[in-house]
């Protein structure tokens, strides 16, 4: 499973999220589908995967849970439209994106607000008549996962904060595989991470896209994604220097197997800077993030 509830705050916490945490609770999460205990799993920095969790051997999902079924809507997502229009789109999606500004989960409640805790109430049925369908995430990663996994739904209503497209198809822009251009609007910019390590110094770590300016095949100017992390802290600035690694490595295992078409996507919400067309700039470690995948397009 690549989220979880969150028993103590009540919220759906990204398996990514755990290398923010210094010390990982492995009490503290529940299915989001039927409310079962599960556990997270490589979120130490020694694993060679990304963090996941799991109900474990001796677990099980309770009946109905649509979660258990989730992979198999995925993948028939990735074939046909899956949104009707009897029942709409079949499951809970990332409608809208809100950056609070509150705690992030790296300043989690003390171990002593903790010993109150009881378990999470068991969430409703994804199939529960009347449900709504939309929800609201902190970051763009299940947002990006949902552009992914469901291709022929890109009509999905879809809000950002400081952009006017409300349609996913019209949210996500990919920069130009083989020209530098000036992109007026922000969007999600996404692009295929370049396989070179980033550049790091105390101010900004800087990461190269496969994406721009090229003659012959050959890419001469490539886009940059700089990320400003002067003042956060180690954690959040590990977690993404975590998450790069483990997709600069995912991708190479694909082309070594390969699995050409599957690719490091680095996404992004940001403006393009207005001295170096080249250059984008992010701020907020929820405004990025990697996905090894491949993405189709097909007509809807």
């Amino acid at each position: 499973m690549e989220s979880a509830l969150d028993s103590v705050t009540g919220e759906v916490v990204e398996a990514e999220q755990l290398w923010l945490l210094d010390q990982v609770d492995r009490e503290s999460y529940a299915c989001r589908g039927c409310g079962v205990k599960v556990l997270p799993a490589s979120y130490r920095p020694t694993n060679l995967v990304r963090p996941y969790f799991t109900v474990g051997s001796a677990g099980a999902h309770r009946p109905g849970c649509d979660v258990d079924g989730e992979q198999r809507l995925v993948q028939r997502g990735r074939q046909q439209r899956v949104t009707t229009s009897h029942d709409g789109f079949p499951v809970p999606y990332p409608s809208r994106l809100v950056l609070n500004d509150r705690r992030e989960i790296a300043d989690r409640a003390t171990d002593a607000s903790r010993e109150g805790r009881r378990d999470a109430p068991v969430p409703p049925s994804h199939s529960a008549p009347g449900m709504p369908r939309n929800r609201t995430v902190g970051t763009i990663r299940q947002i990006c996962r949902t552009f992914i996994n469901f291709p022929y739904d890109r009509d999905l209503g879809l809000s950002l904060p400081g952009v006017e497209a409300d349609k996913y198809y019209a949210a996500f822009k990919k920069l130009k595989w083989d020209d530098m251009l000036r992109y007026p609007e922000p969007r999600i910019f996404y692009a295929a991470l370049r396989w070179a390590k980033p550049v790091e110094g105390d101010a900004y770590m800087e990461i190269g896209l496969d994406a721009g300016q090229r003659e012959g095949g050959k890419l001469l100017v490539g886009h940059r994604v700089r990320i400003e992390w002067a003042g956060w802290s180690d954690a959040r600035k590990n977690a993404v220097r975590k998450e790069i690694e483990a997709a600069r490595e995912e991708a190479k295992q694909a082309f070594e197997a390969g699995q050409k078409q599957k690719k490091a996507f680095v996404f992004f919400l940001d403006d393009q800077d207005g001295a170096d067309a080249a250059l984008f700039r992010v701020l907020d470690h929820r405004l990025i993030c990697c996905i090894v995948d491949e993405i189709s397009y097909p007509k809807f």
